[in-house]
């Protein structure tokens, strides 16, 4: 596979993070079949795989609606539930933790909110924005926008190339934006310890295959 190698002392809640991860977003969380497809894919994927609820249209009540119906789901089949921006439904729902991004707040007083029961992801887009979450408490980054995507058609894609320099920062680097199963190779090869998706399984003509080809593709 040509990864770079991820060597680092962490705890045993980081050391058992998935490599992939499911990102949601408000059309996904509008699909009809979202319960029943959510249950499929984290059944395929079990503990290898991170559900990141991500509903940024979405009021409050709703996300609280869906992360509470997608705790259950994850705790059956042992994947991890992340909560994205939303402390406090996280908190509320008992997910594995949240991820941050750059509308949210900010990583230490989220850390200091949860306490080091919850796992924080921090979204990033330079090793600059890296460190600094990581010196604030990040547990893991996710790192975009590494080619070209329609969620978010105003950032220019970054390459994989960077991400090498993330490698030794001491935390997992999730590989995000327009990583299609293709492409994994080529994120892993750079540098990062997983990837994120959302186009490549929940709009893939058999999103339950595609998450069974993700994994096999970092295996």
């Amino acid at each position: 596979m040509g990864a770079v190698s991820w060597s680092v002392t962490v705890s045993a809640e980081v050391d058992s993070l998935p490599r992939l991860h499911l990102v949601t977003d408000d059309a996904v969380l509008e699909r009809p079949d979202f319960r029943s497809l959510t249950r499929d894919l984290l059944f395929e994927g079990r503990a290898r795989v991170a559900l990141h609820l991500r509903g940024p249209g979405l009021s409050g009540r709703r996300l609280w609606e869906l992360a509470v119906d997608c705790a259950s789901i994850a705790e059956e089949t042992g994947a991890l539930l992340f909560i994205n921006d939303r402390v406090d439904i996280a908190l509320a729902c008992d997910a594995a933790g949240v991820q941050l991004g750059r509308m949210a707040i900010p990583v230490g007083r989220a850390r200091r909110l949860l306490g080091t029961r919850f796992l924080i992801g921090a979204s990033i887009h330079s090793p600059d924005e890296a460190k600094r979450a990581i010196a604030e408490g990040a547990d893991f980054v996710v790192a975009g926008t590494l080619f070209e995507t329609p969620t978010h058609p105003d950032r220019p894609p970054a390459g994989v190339a960077w991400l090498a320099g993330l490698s030794n920062l001491g935390v997992p680097v999730i590989g995000i934006g327009g990583v299609s199963r293709e492409r994994v190779d080529d994120v892993l090869g750079g540098g990062a310890y997983g990837v994120a998706a959302i186009r490549g399984i929940w709009r893939a003509p058999a999103p339950v295959m595609a998450v069974r080809e993700y994994l096999d593709g970092m295996e």
